[in-house]
């Protein structure tokens, strides 16, 4: 049918950090701000949609005004603003959902190193959405290994020094070794560039990684010496 949609800017962002817009989202749902005119699109809205918008909407405004009257710069309203969240989300529903934090000590070593974490970001911002642009790496480039980029979709992934030296596990454990650079070519959405420094090392024993490419008739284009490193 339709989703709710969280207007404001910084409950969007804050929505994307909390997974609030999954939660909400679960509940399938339609906005009666979306319908023009309902007899002619001849839709039935069920009234538990209407109370849970209009529970929302409540959300909202006391998120906003909470925003608006504890700065990011300060733990407190960090964890003010957490505990909302968690308050309006329910602590013992999302334990419940998530088999890892439903042991209680756990579930709370992770909320406060959210916290920690948040907090850290925010000391230096005076507005909410300079600092959960920053938390969300927003206008950045995200580094991580193969293993840390499963789940995740980029425009375009960089495999950076694709050589034996670096790649030396894909001798010992080729199949493993395999999975992961499948996995991690598989989160590009558009392309995938894949670079190696010729004067650095050779890439005999990561060869077959192309040899995959190939099988799986992916289009491929060469771009040697782009870059060439100063003498």
């Amino acid at each position: 049918m339709g989703v709710f949609l969280l207007t404001n800017e910084p409950l969007k962002r804050l929505g994307r950090l909390g997974n609030i817009r999954e939660v909400v989202h679960g509940k399938k749902g339609i906005s009666s701000g979306t319908i023009h005119n309902k007899e002619s699109l001849n839709l039935y809205i069920d009234p538990q949609h209407m109370v849970l918008e209009q529970e929302l909407n409540t959300f909202q405004a006391s998120l906003s005004t909470l925003m608006d009257s504890e700065p990011p710069n300060e733990e407190t309203g960090v964890r003010a603003l957490t505990n909302h969240v968690l308050s309006f989300l329910g602590r013992e529903r999302i334990r419940g959902e998530y088999r890892k934090y439903r042991e209680r000590p756990h579930f709370k070593y992770w909320i406060d190193k959210f916290v920690d974490h948040l907090s850290s970001i925010s000391s230096s911002h005076s507005e909410w959405t300079d600092a959960l642009d920053e938390f969300e790496g927003v206008d950045t480039t995200p580094v991580m290994t193969l293993y840390k980029s499963k789940g995740l979709e980029y425009h375009t992934v960089f495999f950076i020094g694709v050589e034996d030296e670096i790649w030396w596990p894909i001798e010992d454990e080729p199949q493993d070794t395999r999975r992961q650079f499948l996995v991690a070519f598989s989160r590009a959405e558009q392309r995938v560039v894949v670079t190696n420094c010729a004067e650095r090392g050779s890439k005999d024993k990561v060869e077959n990684l192309y040899v995959l490419l190939e099988q799986a008739e992916v289009k491929t284009r060469s771009a040697e010496n782009i870059l060439t490193c100063p003498e």
